[in-house]
């Protein structure tokens, strides 16, 4: 994998490209799963990580299974993934709590949902206004301030260890969405040490996870005419008119180039794998699917063509795609409240702006799980006793043996 990571001058690693060996693994008809099925990740990486644990040394300590609460921070936040994955952590007793501080972000929109999901902590506009003084007197006001004033303080380190983590939906069983991205662990070197390889431990926690995998076909169910109807509300248009009256001239002649390309090119393929985005001209750099997988949601997509259903992808489909829970079914199986899409009024660009919600999960559980701090907390419990597990070989057999019967 070396010949993905560079080095800076100061020695440290960084993501160069992506790792010639991780290949694309395109949704298998045989190993399909839904949409709920896909959502079972959490209690998987669960089992996963209660695996994880017993192999750990006794003397080792690692930040996710201390009894810290952590104080959190965010840059270029969007609608925060990251934040709602540390709440699944949370909610299934992965080990530490976390306490949201502040976001940055300027984009109205996404300030708006952030305020109204995240009420008791402060928003920047400003990266660089979150390491001045008035911006601490403004986290200062916040209810989950937490006597983190210091850690902000002292701004970015400059002796950091930095691994690097690869992560991919299709990690987690959701083969039909495109998000790779490389993420830069940063730790003080005075501060703390890793004890661990974060992305080795991040592929240990995803074990098994993407062996069922969620197709487009799946995905797309989600989509009714109710929420086609609420979208076109929000653009002030109507269901009976569409498709004509939401795409402007120019989409639609992509549109029938990409048909006329697709059928040229791949004759045998079905419809129901192809889509497209409108905004792009595909004579000149075509953004589609392949093999059933969706291109990478950007800001700029504004319409993404389902070519079997004859209608665009939903933005409550491309949420969930990322592992949002957009109903109640969804947000159960997180732990964590609904997020209801359409209380925003343009939500397109703002899936386009965030991560992979399962992805950012466990990147940080696999980041917290190979890091130790050189302070301990106060009071350690036994990591395994506090999250639950009962760790007999007696009972891990009948346990065992129980799971196979059901």
């Amino acid at each position: 994998m070396r010949d993905s990571i560079g080095t800076t001058a100061a020695g440290r690693d960084f993501a160069k490209k992506w790792p010639k060996h991780y290949k694309k693994v395109a949704p298998d008809p045989e190993k399909s799963q839904s949409l709920v099925e896909a959502f079972s990740w959490p209690v998987k990486a669960k089992q996963n990580l209660a695996r994880i644990v017993e192999a750990l040394p006794a003397d080792r300590h690692p930040v996710l299974l201390s009894n810290r609460r952590l104080s959190c921070t965010s840059n270029f936040s969007g609608v925060c993934s990251q934040t709602r994955a540390a709440m699944v952590l949370e909610a299934h007793k992965f080990g530490c709590q976390f306490a949201h501080l502040s976001f940055c972000e300027k984009t109205k929109q996404c300030q708006h949902r952030l305020v109204q999901d995240f009420p008791q902590s402060c928003i920047f506009t400003d990266q660089l206004h979150l390491l001045q003084t008035e911006g601490h007197e403004a986290m200062q006001k916040c209810k989950t301030f937490e006597e983190s004033r210091g850690s902000f303080e002292k701004g970015i380190f400059i002796d950091m260890l930095a691994p690097v983590i690869f992560g991919e939906p299709a990690d987690l069983g959701f083969h039909c969405v495109s998000r790779r991205r490389a993420f830069t662990v940063l730790v003080d070197r005075s501060k703390g040490q890793f004890i661990a390889d974060p992305n080795q431990v991040y592929k240990a926690l995803c074990h098994g996870l993407g062996d069922r995998h969620l197709s487009l076909e799946e995905l797309v169910k989600l989509g009714s005419q109710a929420f086609l109807e609420k979208e076109l509300a929000l653009t002030g248009k109507s269901l009976d008119e569409y498709p004509d009256n939401l795409l402007t001239e120019l989409e639609k002649e992509h549109k029938g180039a990409y048909e006329k390309a697709l059928d040229e090119t791949r004759p045998g393929e079905a419809h129901s794998q192809q889509a497209y985005c409108l905004n792009q001209n595909p004579e000149c750099v075509s953004k589609m699917s392949t093999d059933g997988v969706l291109p990478a949601y950007t800001k700029s997509d504004r319409m993404t063509w389902l070519r079997h259903e004859k209608r665009h992808l939903l933005a409550i489909e491309k949420f969930a795609s990322h592992s949002y829970g957009v109903n109640a079914e969804l947000a159960n199986l997180l732990g964590i409240p609904v997020f209801s899409v359409y209380q925003m009024p343009n939500p397109h660009p703002v899936v386009g702006n965030g991560q992979h919600l399962g992805v950012a999960a466990l990147v940080l559980a696999a980041t917290l799980l190979s890091v130790e701090l050189f302070q301990p907390p106060e009071k350690l419990e036994d990591p395994k006793k506090a999250l639950g597990w009962t760790h007999t070989k007696k009972l891990r057999k009948e346990r065992d043996e129980a799971t196979e019967l059901s």
